[in-house]
């Protein structure tokens, strides 16, 4: 199962890392300032999308290139 994570830093990194040990994470979707999920992305080379607000919907294109299940 290819899954995108979407989550904050502190209780999202501990369950980001939880999760990669279990599922295919494929992306990653979080605010620009958690830094400790995008830097643990890029570490597991899992794409990483930064919401900068609610009303941005690019990540709607961008999750389709990543074709989860």
């Amino acid at each position: 199962m290819r899954l995108v994570f979407l989550g904050s830093d502190f209780w999202g990194l501990y369950f980001l890392r939880r999760l990669v040990e279990r599922r295919e994470v494929v992306g990653i979707i979080s605010t620009p300032g958690s830094l400790g999920l995008m830097r643990e992305g890029r570490k597991r080379d899992i794409p990483c999308y930064p919401i900068l607000n609610r009303k941005d919907r690019g990540y709607r294109v961008w999750l389709k290139t990543l074709i989860p299940t």
